[in-house]
């Protein structure tokens, strides 16, 4: 008697157990009350923008609807109770502007471009210039510029660099007197004439 006791009250527990188990997976898998339709004029009425995704989520014990929603600068993620239409989560955030980000980077692109421009013909300019100033004068014109200044034979002529100028250093003799003569390379224009007379005393 004993024994059929104990088995009809297993037999009891594990039907039970099965009846709780289904009764689970139909609280679980039930549909919810508010329908899809119902849930994008209720967020996009709340919430401007375009609905990216939505999603009904049965993991949880009851029916949760996932929507996301983006506009021109904010995205929204929300989680919303399929049976009663209450928020139950929602995440807002910033996003940017391509478009206007675009715009910008365009514009300051052109201004750069605009400023490399200049600065290349500012470059050329300068470029054109120091080619034109660096055109010496030559020996043959130092030689004649620096006879006007002395009569007499040039013993040396040399082309030398003082502090970043060019200069054509000439020294020339006639009898017992010499001179030194200093020449800008550039433009010709005498520097230092110094005659020496070997008879002053």
């Amino acid at each position: 008697m004993k024994k059929k006791i104990g088995v009809t009250i297993g037999a009891m527990a594990v039907a039970g157990l099965v009846g709780l188990g289904f009764s689970q997976n139909v609280v679980v898998n039930a549909d919810p009350v508010i329908t899809v339709n119902e849930i994008k004029e209720k967020v996009t009425t709340q919430y401007p923008g375009t609905i990216t995704e939505l999603e009904l989520d049965e993991k949880s014990n009851k029916p949760i609807y996932e929507v996301e929603i983006k506009n021109d600068n904010r995205e929204y993620e929300l989680e919303i109770d399929g049976n009663t239409g209450e928020v139950l989560a929602l995440d807002e955030k910033e996003t940017k502007n391509d478009n206007i980000k675009t715009d910008e980077d365009r514009q300051t692109k052109s201004e750069s471009k605009a400023t490399d421009d200049d600065k290349d013909s500012v470059t050329q300019k300068t470029v054109e210039q120091k080619s034109t100033n660096k055109a010496v004068i030559g020996d043959k014109k130092a030689r004649s510029i620096a006879a006007n200044q002395f009569s007499g034979t040039i013993v040396e002529l040399d082309l030398d660099e003082d502090d970043g100028r060019l200069i054509y250093e000439i020294e020339m003799e006639n009898g017992d007197s010499d001179a030194e003569i200093e020449i800008d390379a550039y433009t010709g224009k005498i520097l230092v004439v110094d005659i020496d007379h070997g008879d002053d005393d």
